[in-house]
């Protein structure tokens, strides 16, 4: 297992809300794929979302879209490789799932 880092929002209100936490990954599940996320963003859309502009369900996390590769693929994905570059957007920020068809 490796600890994998990311930003969190427990509640909301100034940038300081935004903390880093840990998680250690583990192997995918069926149907799944793991991306390492090599680049993530961060719009204004997140600063209404730790502000509480918008109301969100807490915790959260930060970025609706990334960049990264495949790292690994869990049983029955037949559509995707490991090492395979990958983006998406529009998925729950620092914690986005994608399953196989």
């Amino acid at each position: 297992m490796v600890q994998e880092r990311f930003e969190k929002i427990i509640k909301q209100g100034d940038p300081e809300v935004m903390q880093v936490d840990y998680f250690a990954s583990s192997a995918p599940c069926e149907g799944d794929v793991v991306i390492r996320q090599n680049a993530t963003d961060m719009k204004f859309l997140d600063v209404y979302r730790y502000s509480s502009t918008y109301q969100i369900l807490l915790p959260s996390g930060i970025g609706m879209e990334a960049a990264g590769v495949v790292e690994a693929v869990g049983p029955g994905v037949t559509d995707s490789n490991e090492g395979i570059p990958v983006a998406y957007g529009g998925g729950f920020p620092a914690a986005a799932s994608w399953q196989s068809k």
